[in-house]
């Protein structure tokens, strides 16, 4: 079973998806922020993380640019309302799959 990392400081998102994907098979393990999602790939390997760009403290540009350079086989993509064109290629640029 796929296990997924989902990164958001919106308790609701973080239920929304959650659940949306835990109904179609998937384990799924919860970061509030970027720190709680460091501890978690510290312990656990993960086949995918999805991820918030705006959160307080470190961002997730800051996240994918952690995980590009410590977890090169783990998967990003970003999950954001922002629609900013400049945002997302520098996300991509960062080393995330999608945004």
């Amino acid at each position: 079973m796929p296990e997924i990392l989902i990164v958001d400081d919106e308790p609701q998102i973080l239920r929304l998806v959650r659940q949306t994907l835990e109904r179609n098979g998937h384990s799924c393990h919860l970061a509030e922020d970027a720190q709680q999602a460091r501890a978690l790939l510290k312990k656990q390997q993960f086949d995918l993380m999805l991820t918030d760009i705006q959160m307080p403290g470190e961002s997730g540009l800051d996240l994918v640019e952690y995980v590009q350079r410590e977890y090169t086989e783990l998967a990003v993509v970003i999950l954001s309302v922002i629609d900013d064109p400049e945002t997302a290629r520098g996300v991509l640029q960062a080393g995330a799959y999608g945004y």
